[in-house]
């Protein structure tokens, strides 16, 4: 087990000034809102085809089962999106179009409230309409009315029926007609949210054992002086053998993970990477030395229930690992623990921990600002995505969540589309997560993308499998996507222990991997031109999600305050290095940098390292003899890694898991249909960021 490396450069921590009260006055409480998307005219990024203003009943709603009427004494929270004159996304594409004299002119809040805000007398009209229907205003910003009320008087409103139906294996409450506004009201309202009870689910993995055990933490009290797990994740090829009364099995080939080592807690994890691993292998070394390390920029982390014990973890992570102390800000009410009942809750108060120490390990100078929504659906977190761009001195907010593309329907688009648009407006970059499900086939029996990050006006990023030399330096590097096929059962308590093969082996088929694809419902936007197609592909570009070669965390696992580290993936990863990123590069440029996807399309080879599949000539293969047949049977290395659904190339290894005991192959760069190329692709689009040549190259755009 390697030591853990302390940098030697001066990370200065950030101004431990806090936001001022009036700011988080601004922010604290109430959910500010935003108004509704409008594709426009001719071929502009905000385009969607295919989402009518009216398409407000969501497709699922005739593909599940309809499990009877909403509680009707229940209270939801609707948002009443006004239409617009369409002025404000035409004053969007200048800002984005180096021909104009409005070029990277970011507009203010007060020239964005200009130009969405509502006439009174149209507000007016729509509070009367609320009122009549006992329905109450909760906020209003930016064309758009947030109001709560409960099931039966929203039923009555619009003139709708909210049921309950099974999506998935989830409850999911939904409208099963379009609504309708009476009277003068009708004419001001494009769309209604809310009706439908949409979520976001963040997407974080966790790293497992094949059979989807999760893998057991590391106490902090267990190991001194943060020693825990192994960074090298890949080991030169091995030969194993693997014998019971009726069958012999022999395999060879490279190996992944660690020996298993009983009463070794640094064994537990087979690998994870801390942040100064991360540091040297993508060339981020270098700009600490410089002083570049986002100290002056602000980056917001928007999250639902967030996590009660964030501060004690992040300052604990900073300890461990030798970072400056955080400066954070917590905007609104953390509610949820990692060791919470509420699975939902737990998730979250999980991804708030990844998602604020990544961020800080990545630009350890930069200020944090955590937003928690109070819950996770679509109406509160687009809003918070409005209210965070507001923020002074903010290069990058940072969005770990999503969900399929096809379960949304239209008011879900226009709250995210407008929030994006008006963090876009301000010179902001908004980034999403391109989620965990490959091309979610195995969860939805169809290809989708998720949103938001197949949004236009947001920045998808994807994910890769990485393993590191000693060195530091990167030796193999390809798209997350994985399979696993059981070689080998559990060895039963023996010395040495004894593993009888798995006979045929067991194909467990696609694990997980990054999201990529065509979106179903956006046109191509401009920055993509050079791509193929005519819709919005994700994403545009990715770092380390894959949870075997994952990073580490710390975070407080029980009532009584005890610590764990463990190693965590997912392209949720992603989302908080890459805004750390970008706070860097907005450092370096002395302004705000805008939209990264529209300036990542135009940087070279030496700023974005394109990944391509990986090979192995050592990819693992075997021989399996039974006692019933003189011959025996070939295990190719084509054959362990299936089903490859086409892919040509891929890397795997043998695993020996330290929870079951069990061996498995491990397959790499099998992202479902997903495919690896050269130049942009769907699993890792343009690549992974090259350290201080991005950082000079995108602060030059």
């Amino acid at each position: 087990m390697r030591s853990r490396f302390r940098s030697a450069v001066s990370l200065c921590a950030g101004s431990s000034v806090s936001l001022s009260a009036s700011l988080i006055g601004l922010v604290a409480t109430g959910v500010l809102a935003v108004a509704p998307a409008r594709a426009q005219e001719g071929a502009t990024a905000a385009d969607r085809s295919g989402a009518a203003a009216d398409g407000s009943v969501p497709a699922f709603v005739g593909e599940s089962r309809d499990l009877g009427p909403a509680d009707p004494h229940s209270t939801i929270t609707v948002s009443l999106h006004l239409k617009s004159s369409g002025s404000f996304d035409a004053a969007l594409q200048r800002l984005y179009d180096p021909a104009s004299p409005a070029y990277r002119q970011w507009l203010s809040g007060a020239q964005i409230d200009a130009a969405l805000a509502a006439a009174p007398q149209d507000l007016t009209t729509i509070h009367r309409f609320l009122a009549s229907h006992r329905l109450t205003v909760v906020s209003e910003a930016h064309g758009q009315v947030l109001a709560q009320g409960t099931v039966s008087d929203v039923e009555g409103a619009f003139r709708v029926a909210l049921h309950l139906f099974d999506v998935h294996g989830k409850v999911v409450r939904a409208n099963t007609t379009a609504p309708s506004i009476p009277g003068p009201a009708a004419a001001l309202v494009s769309s209604v949210g809310g009706l439908t009870d949409q979520r976001m689910s963040p997407h974080w993995t966790i790293g497992r054992n094949a059979d989807g055990t999760a893998f057991a933490p590391a106490s902090l009290n267990e190991v001194p002086n943060g020693l825990f797990f192994s960074a090298q994740c890949f080991r030169p090829p091995e030969r194993e053998t693997f014998t019971s009364s009726s069958a012999t099995a022999v395999y060879f080939g490279n190996r992944y993970g660690q020996d298993i080592t009983p009463n070794s807690p640094g064994a537990i994890e087979p690998c994870g990477y801390q942040p100064s691993d991360v540091w040297m292998a993508y060339n981020l070394m270098s700009l600490y030395e410089r002083g570049l390390d986002g100290t002056g920029e602000t980056i917001a982390i928007v999250e639902a229930f967030g996590s009660t014990t964030i501060e004690r973890d992040v300052a604990a992570f900073s300890a461990v690992y030798g970072l400056p102390p955080i400066d954070l800000t917590i905007v609104g009410n953390p509610t949820a623990t990692v060791f919470s009942a509420n699975s939902d809750e737990q998730s979250w108060a999980i991804e708030t921990t990844l998602d604020v120490e990544w961020a800080h390990a990545i630009a350890p100078g930069a200020k944090i600002v955590l937003i928690v929504s109070p819950d996770d659906s679509e109406v509160h977190l687009s809003s918070v995505v409005a209210e965070a761009s507001g923020l002074p001195g903010l290069a990058a907010i940072s969005n770990s969540y999503g969900r399929p593309e096809s379960l949304e329907d239209e008011a879900g688009f226009e709250g995210f589309e407008r929030a994006n648009e008006i963090a876009a407006a301000r010179g902001v970059s908004v980034h999403y997560s391109t989620g965990d499900f490959g091309d979610y086939a195995a969860v939805l029996g169809h290809t989708d993308v998720s949103y938001p990050a197949s949004s236009p006006w947001a920045t998808a990023l994807g994910g890769v499998s990485v393993g590191v030399r000693d060195n530091g330096s990167i030796w193999m590097q390809t798209g997350w996507g994985a399979n696993v096929t059981r070689i080998a059962e559990a060895a039963p308590p023996s010395n040495p222990p004894a593993n009888a093969p798995t006979v045929p082996p067991l194909h467990q088929g696609f694990y997980a991997g990054s999201g990529g694809g065509s979106s179903g419902v956006f046109s191509k936007p401009l920055f993509q031109r050079g791509l193929p197609g005519h819709m919005r592909e994700t994403p545009d570009i990715s770092w380390i999600a894959d949870p075997y070669t994952g990073v580490e965390i710390i975070y407080t696992g029980n009532e009584s305050g005890q610590q764990f580290a463990t190693v965590i993936g997912g392209t949720s990863v992603v989302c908080p290095m890459f805004s750390g990123l970008w706070a860097i590069a907005t450092q370096r440029a002395g302004q705000k940098l805008g939209q990264a996807a529209w300036t990542l399309y135009r940087l070279s080879s030496r700023a974005i390292t394109d990944v391509l599949p990986a090979f192995s000539e050592t990819n693992p293969f075997g021989v399996i003899q039974t006692t019933s047949k003189k011959r025996g049977t070939i295990e190719t290395a084509r054959s362990l890694a299936g089903p490859l659904e086409g892919n040509q190339s891929f890397f795997s290894a043998l695993f020996d898991s330290p929870i079951s005991t069990r061996w498995f192959v491990l397959t790499f760069g099998t992202d479902s249909s997903l495919r690896i190329g050269r130049g942009w692709d769907e699993v890792t689009g343009l690549g992974t960021p090259n350290g201080a040549s991005f950082i000079e190259e995108a602060a030059g755009q």
